[in-house]
């Protein structure tokens, strides 16, 4: 369930504020956000956890920038709820409707919210009944921007030079040949998959440099205009600390180039390469270090069961060795 749902402004006022049941959280798992994420300007993550004894929250929240206010949820990360996002995008539209900046006190807004609630938990129950009728797709949408992006469910995606045959859901690519604007045609490709009951997207960029504005710029905008969920970084774990070099570069062009005043960042890296034997462990290591972003899948071959999770005890007997 969900055990609080807390307004405040910039300033760290208070407006309005749920608990379940009147329960109070472990620790400080507000307190942390803001210093840990709000604060340092890395709100282009999706959600912060964080572990008190006997607890572990997931943190979700979103922005008015215009009026200044901030909207943060917390639960029990075993959860995994599922109607957040919804709630806390219908709190903001409908708080942002009667939010007066010379009111301190929303007590009125008690009984709108326990409605937005079940509205939010309706929804999200009708969207789980109707995933488990018809055969699933991959869930979430994952978008890392260009003119090339995969939309949810049509091209058997299997190893055509030999190898492991991977049975995977049918993938239609949605395209709109080059020279076109990157950030529309991933809007594009959003708005024919949800026509198309697709739950994910997946855009794949070119490839391009840190310090090539114009293409910076472009993705910039793509990640601005589209909002994804996941933003994942691509790189070859051979590089060594050009590498770290090139994560940290892409993330300030990132934040310098955005037109909004809270930029994402990256999210996340897939390192490519990692099965040669000259991978410079340490360096990847530093890559997660300094961005804050994880290493989310190694590439450790050429056929699609050679994406693997990073194996972290496997990582650290190296470095002692």
């Amino acid at each position: 369930m969900l055990e609080q749902l807390l307004i405040f402004s910039r300033g760290g006022l208070i407006l309005w504020a749920y608990k379940e049941h009147g329960n109070a959280l472990k620790g400080s798992p507000i307190d942390a956000l803001i210093t840990s994420v709000l604060l340092e300007e890395r709100s282009g993550a999706d959600s912060y956890n964080y572990d008190a004894p006997g607890a572990s929250y997931t943190l979700k929240w979103t922005f008015h920038n215009e009026l200044g206010l901030v909207f943060v949820a917390v639960y029990h990360r075993i959860l995994h709820l599922l109607y957040v996002d919804d709630l806390l995008s219908m709190v903001k539209q409908e708080f942002s409707e009667i939010y007066d900046p010379k009111k301190t006190s929303y007590n009125d807004f008690d009984d709108i919210f326990q409605q937005l609630k079940m509205d939010a938990e309706a929804r999200a129950e009708e969207i789980k009944k109707s995933n488990q009728v018809r055969k699933p797709v991959n869930s979430g949408r994952k978008q890392n921007g260009s003119e090339d992006t995969d939309v949810g469910s049509k091209k058997k995606t299997g190893d055509q030079d030999g190898g492991d045959d991977i049975n995977l859901a049918e993938v239609p690519l949605f395209e709109k040949g080059y020279e076109k604007d990157p950030a529309m045609v991933a809007k594009e490709a959003i708005q024919e998959a949800s026509r198309n009951g697709s739950d994910v997207v997946l855009v794949d960029t070119a490839g391009r440099k840190q310090d090539n504005e114009p293409l910076m710029r472009a993705l910039s905008k793509l990640i601005y205009v589209n909002n994804p969920d996941l933003i994942l970084f691509v790189g070859e774990a051979i590089v060594g600390t050009d590498a770290v070099d090139q994560l940290s570069k892409f993330n300030q062009k990132l934040g310098d180039l955005s037109p909004s005043p809270n930029p994402r960042l990256i999210d996340g890296t897939l390192l490519t390469k990692f099965d040669v034997d000259d991978v410079m462990v340490g360096a990847v290591l530093s890559m997660a270090y300094i961005s804050g972003a994880p290493v989310v899948f190694v590439g450790c071959g050429q056929y699609y069961p050679d994406l693997k999770k990073l194996n972290v005890k496997s990582i650290v007997k190296t470095l002692l060795s």
